[in-house]
């Protein structure tokens, strides 16, 4: 024990919890502050933060990318993307697995968007999936590691995926991308590959479609199967029944489809921006302090 307190309290916390007396905050408002000399650019694949952008900004998209928005909504509701089921309620990732592996169509990628898989490793849900898979048509799993994209065989070696075979055979992967991993990554999917999605609790329309888009192919060769917890299933449901009353209409059909999906995701979006403008006002009161402060110290001088 007297070792344990000596290595905490000479290692640790001196690094860890570190404390000042003061601090400098910076935000979106410095960098967007209308005083600058230079003009400051930047790009967003979505636009669903726009209200919660700096007073100084101004989003302007260009003319030919206008209905992006809708090319990616209308790409997602394809009849061909509607199968939805839902998990019983905390599931173990091979459980999980298990369930994805039993499709009667075969899922070769894994949009955890949702963040479903809690209790294992990315390397341990690729090793696990790939032995769940079938021999004749899977031979390699690919995950991250951290930053970095690997791969699994069969033999359970573990190499860069840049410098292994599978770079070359994607047709023969299945591919797992975390939650983190969702948005920003690139991979040349085959034709014909079919990926399953998260949902989980909060989701947003912004996180949804990135990690939707993440089968470039999407509304010609690629396809999505949908797959939420017990929890987000209740929900989409209540909704569904809430706008079933809303609009005067019988209860025909019980079955989830895309676009009570989308429903629930577009909730959850007007929920984020309601939340997200406390967040906006606080940055919003921190830069004017400071400006009247700077304002202060210039006429001090």
């Amino acid at each position: 024990m007297l070792v344990v307190n000596y290595y905490v309290n000479h290692f640790v916390f001196p690094q860890e919890a570190k404390q000042f007396p003061q601090k400098l905050v910076s935000s979106a408002w410095d960098l967007s502050f209308d005083s600058r000399t230079q003009i400051i650019t930047g790009f967003s694949g979505t636009n669903d933060t726009q209200l919660l952008l700096p007073i100084h900004i101004s989003q302007r998209d260009l003319p030919e990318l206008e209905k992006t928005d809708a090319v990616v909504l209308n790409n997602l509701l394809r009849p061909a993307n509607e199968h939805y089921r839902s998990l019983q309620v905390s599931p173990r990732f091979d459980e999980i697995l298990q369930q994805i592996v039993d499709e009667k169509r075969m899922i070769n990628v894994i949009l955890d968007v949702g963040a479903l898989f809690i209790n294992g490793t990315n390397s341990e849900i690729a090793v696990e999936w790939l032995n769940k898979s079938n021999k004749t048509k899977i031979d390699y799993g690919v995950y991250f590691n951290s930053d970095s994209i690997y791969v699994c065989d069969r033999q359970n070696q573990h190499n860069p995926f840049l410098t292994s075979p599978a770079s070359e055979r994607l047709e023969r992967c299945v591919v797992y991308l975390d939650e983190a991993h969702t948005r920003g990554t690139d991979f040349k999917f085959p034709n014909g590959f079919r990926a399953v999605v998260t949902l989980g609790n909060g989701l947003t329309k912004d996180r949804l479609v990135q990690a939707c888009m993440r089968m470039r192919k999407l509304g010609k060769t690629h396809e999505l199967s949908f797959l939420s917890s017990n929890e987000v299933d209740q929900r989409i449901r209540i909704l569904k029944e809430v706008s079933r009353k809303r609009n005067k209409q019988e209860c025909i059909d019980e079955k989830i489809k895309l676009s009570d999906i989308l429903r629930w995701v577009y909730e959850n979006t007007q929920q984020a921006t309601w939340d997200g403008l406390h967040h906006w006002s606080t940055q919003s009161l921190s830069f004017q302090r400071k400006i009247v402060a700077f304002q202060k110290i210039d006429k001090q001088r």
